[in-house]
């Protein structure tokens, strides 16, 4: 392949279309565009670094790549964690997780997520905006991850028409390092080959 183009000799091609009958072949070989039988998965990994952060009550972990909370018992607000979803243009979303850590066992931590849209050509936004929502309260210590989200979605991914985002508050008071963001997962489908 040079180029992006399949390279075959012209002996070749002699045989293929004439055999054993002689003569000379001309002309292109045009492949169409490859589709699958059949959807394949795949999964995007959205790393709590790929995250931006509202405000400076959370900080990003050096040794493990999590983010923690940081603030005082005194944090009212949500605290909020927006990342950019770029799949290939014709997926289909099938499943948004999130996974969080609580090992605090006096305070309890609540997050919500939800997977948005910006309309790229109306500008548009409000209750449509929300593709999908999901949330989780976890209270007591545990040292394993928990995961918020869901499965069996049906989410068409336009790039022309929109963009994606996934966005995450968190409603908690001073959790400390027992309080932890580690990331997301979304699982989509394709039925061609990414560009």
């Amino acid at each position: 392949m040079v180029d992006g183009e399949i390279l075959i000799d012209q002996e070749f091609l002699d045989q293929l279309y004439l055999g054993s009958s002689g003569g000379t072949a001309d002309g292109e070989i045009i492949a169409p565009d490859f589709v699958y039988s059949e959807e394949v998965s795949r999964n995007l990994s959205l790393p709590a670094s790929s995250f931006l952060v509202d405000g400076n009550l959370w900080r990003l972990a050096a040794d493990d790549g999590h983010y923690g909370f940081r603030g005082n018992s005194t944090f009212n607000a949500p605290a909020q964690l927006t990342a950019p979803v770029q799949l290939p243009d014709g997926a289909t979303i099938r499943s948004v997780h999130c996974y969080v850590y609580d090992n605090n066992s006096s305070r309890s931590l609540e997050v919500s997520m939800r997977l948005t849209q910006s309309n790229l050509t109306s500008g548009a936004s409000g209750a449509a905006a929300n593709l999908f929502f999901a949330e989780i309260e976890t209270s007591g210590s545990n040292t394993q991850l928990r995961e918020l989200g869901g499965d069996g979605l049906d989410i068409e991914v336009d790039n022309s028409q929109r963009a994606l985002q996934l966005a995450l508050q968190f409603f908690t008071t001073n959790g400390g390092v027992h309080h932890r963001f580690y990331g997301c997962r979304i699982g989509f489908g394709v039925t061609t080959p990414a560009p």
